[in-house]
C-alpha cells in the first residue's frame, strides 16, 4: 500500500506567550493483526505539541481515532 501517511493540515500557533505547534495527519494501515480479520483501518491523528521554556519541558497530545469517528464528530 503507497502513501500510507498523509499530512492534511499544520499550523504553529501561538497561547499564552509559548508557540504550539499543531499537526492532522492521517494514517492508512492494514497490519497483520487488521488482515487476520480483513479490515483496512485509516487513523486520524491530531497531535499538539508545546515547549515550555520555564519549566524546560515538551508537553505532548495526541487523539488518534478511526478516520469514521472524526467525521462523526464534525460541527454539521
Amino acid at each position: 500500500m503507497k502513501n500510507r501517511y498523509r499530512i492534511l493540515d499544520k499550523e504553529l500557533l501561538t497561547k499564552d506567550g509559548h508557540e504550539i505547534a499543531f499537526l492532522h495527519t492521517l494514517l492508512l494501515s492494514q497490519t497483520h493483526i487488521f488482515k487476520a480479520i480483513g479490515k483496512n483501518i485509516q487513523l486520524e491523528i491530531m497531535q499538539t505539541a508545546r515547549y515550555c521554556d520555564e519549566t524546560n519541558r515538551i508537553i505532548i497530545a495526541t487523539v488518534m481515532a478511526e478516520r469514521s469517528y472524526f467525521k462523526d464528530m464534525s460541527p454539521a
